[in-house]
């Protein structure tokens, strides 16, 4: 049983559904994503209760991957969502904007995760909830002003 809230620092976040789109993988109305743990997380994690995911690496030589599946709730427990781009705007998104996350090119996140310990029909686990999710963006490409590269690309003609 998982007892205490988690923070994660530069999160890679994957498999991203912040508006809980139907999909092949995601139930309507269900907003989650993943995030890729590198394996010393990972481990502590898994030790302390999570349910860590493992995949094996995609290439030969990679490391596999670690992944840990985190909902978006809007009920009882809202979480608190910021949205910061490359300029440090700030914007915080509710239940009716989160999905702009879907489409947003993210740099990496901090997210703070809530444990929901569940126990049902003799089976347990435990859920990670967003508690705090910081989305740090990337720059906007520069098509439209006079280039194709991002501002901390180098630009090879």
């Amino acid at each position: 049983m998982v007892n205490e809230n988690v923070t994660i620092e530069n999160a890679q976040i994957r498999f991203r559904n912040f508006s809980g789109t139907k999909t092949e993988f995601n139930k309507a109305g269900n907003r989650q994503f993943s995030v890729f743990l590198p394996q010393e997380t990972s481990d502590i994690l898994e030790e302390a209760g999570w349910h860590i995911k493992h995949k094996p690496p995609r290439n030969e030589g990679d490391d596999p991957r670690n992944q840990l599946d985190i909902s978006v709730m809007f009920g009882k427990y809202p979480p608190i969502v910021k949205l910061i781009s490359h300029d440090g705007t700030e914007s915080y998104l509710n239940e009716e904007n989160i999905g702009i996350l879907d489409s947003v090119d993210i740099d990496h996140a901090t997210v703070e995760i809530r444990p929901y310990n569940w126990d049902v029909n003799g089976r347990q686990g435990t859920k990670a909830y967003v508690r705090e999710l910081l989305v740090y963006a990337r720059p906007p490409r520069r098509a439209l002003n006079g280039g194709f590269a991002r501002d901390d690309e180098e630009e090879d003609f």
